[in-house]
């Protein structure tokens, strides 16, 4: 066997529960990462290999949070192949760290809802102290889960995140886009909605080219949004200028 193949991440990648019970029955080490920086753990995870998880979380020394190079915990890597009873297993350990972030900043919660695995995040949300206004990528195009399920018009995942008063619906997202502004361009009257349930929105909150939402619905031509921006009184500024041009809406 290739010196990068460790036969426990073998057995563990390919479900072989028997093989990994003899295995650790003669020693091996269940922590120890191949070439490629992934331990048992994450093999067994990556593939959806249940009984596999099961059998390692069973394991005294198990480490939950084990990072391979790309600092991927075996929950982000369950999440991001989009596998729930995976998922719930991990969860189901007290000692899993639901917030542990890769090396671009990301979380479990900020993968799912990147690339909408919603049963996932809707699973995840229902743990105590998930943050929800965890920004990742460490760049200028940094999101966040709630600009993620706007950009992707998930009513019920943005409905979900904006009843939990731990959120902050203004962090902008790629290019300072955000969730307002987002859901304004797009015309998108039902999340435009749901987005001004919260008190504490900044309706006027500006965008790439210093677009304010009204402007942004106004150059798009969403009239159902402009209608509804209006109807908000002294929330939204019917004289907000472009401060890009000047212009108002």
């Amino acid at each position: 066997i290739n010196d990068a193949e460790l036969p426990l991440c073998l057995a563990a990648e390919y479900g072989r529960s028997q093989l990994i019970d003899l295995l650790l029955e003669f020693g091996a080490n269940i922590i120890a990462a191949n070439r490629c920086g992934h331990t048992p753990l994450h093999q067994a995870a990556d593939q959806g290999r249940l009984a596999a998880v099961e059998l390692l979380l069973k394991q005294q020394n198990i480490d939950l949070q084990a990072q391979d190079p790309s600092g991927s915990t075996a929950l982000h890597v369950a999440t991001k192949r989009n596998h729930l009873s995976v998922v719930n297993l991990l969860l189901a350990n007290p000692g899993i760290d639901i917030n542990c972030k890769d090396m671009d900043g990301n979380t479990p919660l900020w993968w799912s809802t990147r690339l909408g695995h919603d049963d996932i995040s809707f699973r995840l949300l229902a743990e105590t102290g998930v943050d929800l206004n965890a920004v990742g990528w460490k760049s200028d195009l940094s999101t966040t889960p709630l600009f993620h399920a706007v950009a992707r018009q998930s009513y019920s995942l943005v409905e979900r995140l904006v009843q939990n008063s731990d959120l902050d619906p203004n962090i902008a997202g790629d290019f300072r886009w955000t969730p307002l502004g987002c859901a304004a361009r797009d015309g998108n009257v039902a999340l435009v909605k749901l987005l001004l349930r919260r008190d504490d929105l900044r309706c006027n909150a500006v965008g790439p080219d210093e677009d304010s939402p009204l402007w942004l619905a106004t150059k798009c031509g969403r009239t159902r949004v402009i209608d509804l921006l209006l109807q908000q009184g002294n929330r939204v500024d019917i004289n907000c200028r472009n401060n890009k041009d000047g212009e108002t809406a």
